[in-house]
């Protein structure tokens, strides 16, 4: 539990711009998927490049994230409707 709170809670910045957190919980969360895969569909292979895969998946996830924003900080408007 440590290790997971640790990881989670980190200020540290990787590679100038990426949230150590981010990095952490997509990675663990690709290699878990990876293995359940590789457990699970016969023909399955792991990305011969694992660390562009990670990476374009924090990035997919970071876009998200600002589109979610963007939306959600978007001013409401009420209609009435009759």
């Amino acid at each position: 539990m440590h290790w997971i709170n640790y990881n989670m809670h980190s200020k540290v910045i990787w590679n100038h711009d990426i949230d150590w957190k981010d990095l952490w919980a997509v990675g663990c969360h690709t290699l878990w998927n990876w293995k359940n895969k590789e457990k699970h569909i016969h023909n399955f292979k792991r990305p011969l490049n694992g660390k562009a895969a990670v990476m374009s998946y924090v990035n997919a996830y970071h876009v998200t994230d600002k589109a979610t924003k963007i939306i959600q900080e978007a001013p409401k408007v009420m209609t009435m409707v009759s």
